[in-house]
């Protein structure tokens, strides 16, 4: 599925949104949940290699994708519509897969439903997103500051020269901007302010 086609996802009404969500395969389930900015296309190439012997969920987390975007945007609030969505599709046990924010959200979600969580893997994320070291405060008044004077294209930007810094990597820069300058600056304000009170 395209970026282009993601309205044509289905979709689960939670806790005041509508959530788009891949459904994908067949096998034990398997949830991949997104980063700040990101959406559930992050994970295509994931999503259909595993898909062949996996059923794979992947949310586009409330205001990222083609989700609504009602808040509260705090981690609690995206783990809670993570595990309503699982309940909702009739998912016992499974396993987890959280990036960056998504990472933040996987640990809340294992932490609300520990018995169902079979497996945690976690990518490029912290248990402790509070701005409580120095190198924390910089990245998180860094973002805060471009996203508030220069808005979601330049953040996106930035993220992907940092995430892809190789000449080799210039497509995957150019599709990240792409998706990433897609969230709104509300969303993305509210959800670092978020992930700033998040341990």
């Amino acid at each position: 599925m395209s970026d282009l086609d993601s309205n044509a996802l289905p979709y689960a009404d939670l806790n005041g949104v509508r959530l788009r969500y891949v459904d994908k395969g067949n096998g034990p389930p398997l949830m991949f949940i997104h980063g700040l900015g990101a959406s559930h296309a992050d994970w295509q190439k994931q999503i259909d290699f595993f898909a062949r012997v996996f059923r794979i969920i992947a949310p586009d987390l409330r205001g990222h994708g083609a989700s609504e975007g009602g808040g509260p945007f705090t981690v609690d609030r995206l783990a809670t519509d993570c595990a309503q969505l699982l309940d909702e599709l009739k998912v016992g046990s499974f396993f987890l897969v959280g990036h960056s924010m998504g990472g933040a959200v996987a640990m809340q979600l294992a932490l609300f439903k520990p018995e169902r969580v079979k497996k945690l893997v976690l990518a490029d994320t912290l248990p402790n997103l509070r701005p409580n070291s120095f190198k924390k405060r910089l990245m998180l008044w860094t973002r805060l500051l471009i996203m508030q004077f220069l808005g979601p294209a330049a953040l996106a930007k930035r993220t992907a020269k940092d995430m892809f810094p190789k000449p080799e990597q210039e497509p995957l820069r150019e599709l990240m901007i792409l998706r990433n300058s897609r969230t709104p600056k509300a969303v993305y304000l509210a959800l670092i302010k978020g992930l700033s009170r998040w341990s």
